[in-house]
């Protein structure tokens, strides 16, 4: 049941989106333009807020992150969740499905 709920969940997604049982990884893949990159995030993470409006669903925002993995020493932009949502700082490292990845 839970699977037919969120089955719109990335209808209107511009970027890549996996969905691994409760969490989601939402990024862009991108040899140019960090900035664009990231106001395309901000895009698609205000399309997931509107959609957690209208169905009633609730993200735990404490456990989302903003990662940046290059292999340049270049500044990100942050993102940020919906038009009056948190933002999301660079980390520089994260734990997901057990693997540990650090930049």
């Amino acid at each position: 049941m839970f699977l037919l709920y969120i089955n719109d969940f990335s209808t209107n997604l511009f970027n890549n989106v996996r969905l691994f049982d409760e969490d989601t990884s939402l990024y862009v893949i991108f040899d140019k333009g960090r900035i664009g990159a990231a106001n395309s995030l901000t895009s698609d993470l205000n399309q997931l807020d509107q959609w957690s409006n209208q169905w009633v669903v609730d993200f735990i925002l404490k456990k989302t992150i903003n990662v940046n993995f290059t292999s340049k020493n270049t500044s990100h932009p942050n993102v940020k969740f919906g038009n009056s949502g948190p933002t999301f700082e660079l980390s520089h490292n994260h734990t997901h499905l057990g693997l540990n990845f650090q930049i």
